[in-house]
């Protein structure tokens, strides 16, 4: 009878199977319901954010069993260049520090010898969310000698794509790089659910598809614990003539394991109903 029933079925990956005995997950046997108990219980509602989420807590020991897990997952440490030139540099939108901490990386990339003949930077109208963005702070460290008052009303930006532009504008490019040329991808918001919710990659991704880039070498920088979600996202929603590889810092220190367990949720989520390949 269980045979039967599970014939054909993915079973779950042993480090899977260990995370979720660490998270003291019910017991399943196959993967989809895996997948779905493991969303169920550490992804986000439907449009709730990542710093919404309330905070994992865990005994010291079995937090660091669950980070060693995570870390196989490759979700802590950075994911270096395969290669040297690539036709595209790609800059997902995100929170404005999200966004620094990944220019920032590109930027280290570049003066290292990594080269790109195209920045593309795929944002949306997000309204910004001041306790999050903290678009002064953030401003008025990467250009303290601009002279701009950036808690200047008049300056605020209203969503990210605005927050974007200022950040490039402003941001200290290293030499050859502030000469890359600049395509900025803005995304409006979806309508869905009887709701207006903000662009996420996969429409960002499709949005720059409406450009007809031209195929070609992709290097898309993200965040950790992001980067494997977004990987996904961009093999789905771009044609096989666009060589995509992802790049991307380590986990910062202060980054909650709330936010890590939904990293995962949402990279499950992504890849569908058969166990990401490790």
């Amino acid at each position: 009878m269980f045979q039967e029933e599970t014939f054909g079925k993915e079973s779950v990956p042993e480090p899977f199977d260990r995370l979720g005995a660490l998270l003291d997950m019910p017991e399943v046997d196959t993967w989809p319901e895996y997948r779905e108990k493991f969303m169920s219980l550490w992804g986000r509602a439907p449009g709730q954010e990542r710093w919404q989420l309330k905070d994992v807590t865990l005994p010291p020991e079995k937090h660091k069993q669950v980070m060693a897990v995570l870390e196989e997952f490759r979700l802590i440490k950075p994911w270096r260049p395969q290669h040297e030139t690539y036709d595209y540099g790609v800059l997902p939108g995100a929170t404005l520090t999200s966004m620094k901490a990944r220019l920032e990386w590109l930027a280290q990339l570049w003066k290292e010898g990594i080269r790109f003949s195209k920045l593309i930077v795929l944002t949306g109208q997000r309204p910004l969310t001041p306790s999050i963005d903290h678009f002064p702070e953030i401003m008025t460290t990467i250009a303290p000698d601009s002279g701009v008052n950036f808690n200047d009303p008049k300056i605020q930006p209203m969503h990210e794509t605005e927050a974007a532009r200022l950040l490039l504008a402003f941001f200290p490019l290293p030499k050859g790089m502030d000469k890359v040329p600049v395509v900025y991808i803005d995304s409006p918001r979806q309508w869905r659910g009887n709701n207006w919710e903000r662009s996420h990659t996969g429409d960002t991704v499709d949005e720059w598809l409406k450009h007809n880039p031209k195929p070609g070498k992709t290097l898309v920088v993200s965040n950790q614990p992001s980067a494997h979600y977004q990987e996904a996202v961009f093999l789905k929603e771009l044609p096989s003539s666009f060589d995509v590889e992802m790049t991307t810092p380590a986990l910062a220190s202060d980054i909650p394991l709330s936010v890590l367990l939904d990293a995962v949720s949402v990279w499950i989520r992504t890849t569908g109903d058969k166990p990401p390949k490790l």
